[in-house]
């Protein structure tokens, strides 16, 4: 016992230490969270449960903190779109629209009310929503799975579900291989959509095009505006005042642009990434909490950040939070919300108040009560590569506060190299 009244730490032989951080601690609140999202002042985010068999809910956190599931057994909100899925729901005037992993039918759910199918059962795939109010509808990407159309990778379109149910479905754009990120103007007369075409995947190129609508919703004239075999975009996004937002790597680096109409101009040239390689549907890395503002996340040697620009000046300031890692960001006037982490601190859903610049942990992914004494902090390393590029990794030191290697033995060096080529460990 040292004079403090702690035990100092005794000395044996790397890989015999005995730590509180076993795989039962590990998968005991293995709970995943993310695709989040606002509706007015409440707060929905997906959480799939290993104790239900996998199965994906919506929950929802009500202005006073109390939170609840919207969807009930037996139903698991999870779509299979182009295999990898993505988010399967949106919420919009207090009303669920989700992919129903079993029949892959979209539900809809007024609160309170057990869910209704509103499209057939016959295999379809749907997802990234988006609710056309003026129109009174839903627009998304349908996929019709291999074995059951035309093309033996499956047939993908554009299309607009009538919600009254009186009108079949309408296909805004179809002919093309893949498509994503439908997101229609504030003014309902314009829809931006990205599409491409094998072999590409959408981080080795695609493009952005813009349809102008009719008077009954149909897209009567379109154009690609950005993208190609080379270029990827990242979520098209309109502003408040009518401008469209968009990511594109075109200077080597996914930064943010935005298109008046006739002329693209970069908002923020960096050497950073401002979007993520898009596997599956729904994700988002910035929003608008005004016309002038624009709230984002990038990342830059694998750690991500927060950050505000201001759209006239275009100027970025980076916001002070305690997170390296940030997903699924959404964006209201008052508020932004993500799932974020960093190695001190699990994996949470995080409101940001914009206005107080104070954050708040809403759902941890549960109790951690192993003490920082036992976890290793990551340390940066920079080092030359080939062709002249410099790699990164992180350098995870042994620690354990109970004990200490032999003075005389050097630890083992276990090298994890994340197989890529879209991602980082």
């Amino acid at each position: 016992m040292n004079e403090a009244g702690f035990t100092a730490p005794r000395s044996a032989p790397h890989g015999s230490w005995v730590s509180p951080i076993t795989t039962t601690h590990l998968v005991s609140e293995a709970v995943r969270r993310g695709a989040v999202m606002l509706d007015g002042e409440n707060i929905y985010w997906l959480e799939g449960r290993p104790a239900e068999g996998g199965r994906q809910v919506v929950v929802r956190r009500i202005p006073n903190g109390d939170v609840s599931d919207i969807v009930p057994p037996p139903f698991n909100a999870r779509t299979r779109l182009y295999e990898y899925g993505g988010c399967p729901y949106i919420v919009a005037n207090d009303t669920l629209y989700f992919s129903n992993s079993d029949d892959q039918r979209i539900y809809r759910r007024n609160l309170g009310r057990w869910p209704v199918p509103i499209t057939p059962d016959s295999g379809m795939r749907y997802a990234d929503f988006v609710i056309d109010d003026d129109h009174d509808r839903l627009i998304c990407v349908r996929e019709t799975p291999p074995g059951a159309g035309r093309d033996p990778l499956g047939d993908h379109e554009l299309i607009a579900i009538d919600l009254r149910n009186i009108y079949p479905p309408l296909i805004l754009d179809k002919g093309r291989d893949f498509y994503a990120s439908p997101h229609l103007a504030p003014d309902s007369a314009r829809i931006a959509w990205l599409c491409w075409d094998h072999p590409n995947m959408p981080w080795d190129g695609n493009e952005l095009w813009v349809g102008e609508l009719n008077s009954e919703g149909g897209v009567k004239t379109a154009k690609c505006i950005a993208g190609g075999m080379h270029e990827s975009i990242f979520q098209p996004q309109w502003s408040p005042d009518g401008l469209l937002y968009f990511v594109s790597d075109r200077n080597g680096w996914w930064n943010l642009y935005r298109w008046d109409g006739e002329r693209i101009e970069a908002i923020c040239d960096m050497q950073a990434e401002f979007a993520v390689p898009q596997w599956v549907c729904g994700m988002s890395t910035y929003g608008f909490a005004s016309s002038q503002r624009l709230v984002c996340c990038y990342s830059q040697n694998s750690v991500w950040y927060l950050a505000s620009i201001d759209t006239r000046e275009k100027r970025l300031s980076r916001i002070d939070i305690p997170f390296t890692d940030i997903v699924d960001l959404r964006v209201s006037g008052t508020c932004a919300l993500f799932c974020a982490g960093s190695s001190t601190i699990q994996n949470s859903i995080v409101r940001y108040d914009l206005s107080s610049g104070a954050y708040e942990i809403l759902r941890p992914l549960g109790k951690d009560e192993i003490t920082s004494g036992h976890y290793s902090q990551p340390r940066h390393l920079e080092y030359p590569s080939s062709n002249g590029h410099t790699a990164h990794a992180f350098y995870y030191a042994p620690m354990n506060q109970d004990f200490v290697g032999p003075k005389d033995e050097l630890p083992p060096l276990l090298v994890t190299c994340h197989g890529g080529p879209t991602a980082a460990s």
